[in-house]
């Protein structure tokens, strides 16, 4: 199966898969499906199996060339001996990849679940909250939820406090798509971000890429 989609942003290319195959069905869609198996064999969970697999078939079908992914001690994925950056995420029957030639990114993607709205307070700020979009409440709370991961991982540092460290702004109604900005505030350090939304009937989708912005505090 063909990516479900393919998105071209800010000198990026984004692609979305529904999972919906086997693991047989995603082995054979690989060049060379034994060079991931030492890997594949580290999960025992099918969840995992298949979610592995699918970003596997998804990089291949997105860069027309074997990658490897290899991932720093932080978590943060990169690809073996090439240039290219990369962002993974996935959810409940859906993955995500970005990948930008030399311009850091990150994405992240969130099944639409309502248990996201007893959370605000954990990880939204008093500002947020009151800016919520009355007429789609849980699409706003999934949006910042989103927005804060793909944030955190832009970031990639240790010991970040959501409702402290990140700021969303110019959130207004919330449409299928959009954008607004997220700032990062820690210490002397501020760093603003565009990010960029989708929200559809099965999930949230929000990225951004590292357009190299950086204002210290005099």
């Amino acid at each position: 199966m063909p990516l479900s989609e393919i998105i071209h942003s800010d000198g990026a290319l984004i692609g979305l898969w529904e999972m919906n195959e086997t693991e047989q069905e995603l082995l054979a869609l690989l060049k060379d499906a034994t060079c991931y198996q030492s890997d594949l064999n580290q999960f025992v969970s099918q969840k995992r199996r298949i979610e592995f697999l699918t970003v596997r078939v998804m990089l291949e079908q997105l860069l027309n060339q074997d990658a490897i992914i290899g991932y720093y001690p932080s978590g943060k994925p990169y690809l073996k001996g090439s240039e290219f950056k990369i962002s993974i995420s996935h959810t409940n029957g859906y993955a995500a990849i970005m990948l930008h030639s030399h311009r850091t990114v990150a994405i992240d993607i969130e099944q639409r679940a309502p248990k996201v709205m007893r959370l605000q307070s954990k990880f939204m700020n008093e500002d947020e909250i009151i800016g919520t979009d009355i007429s789609a409440p849980l699409d706003y709370a999934l949006i910042c939820w989103s927005a804060k991961e793909t944030l955190f991982k832009m970031i990639d540092q240790e010991e970040i406090d959501f409702k402290k460290h990140l700021h969303l702004l110019q959130i207004n109604t919330i449409k299928s798509e959009g954008s607004f900005t997220g700032i990062f505030e820690k210490n002397e350090t501020r760093r603003i971000f565009e990010l960029h939304y989708r929200s559809t009937h099965s999930y949230v989708l929000t990225w951004s890429t590292d357009l190299k912005e950086l204002i210290l505090y005099s």
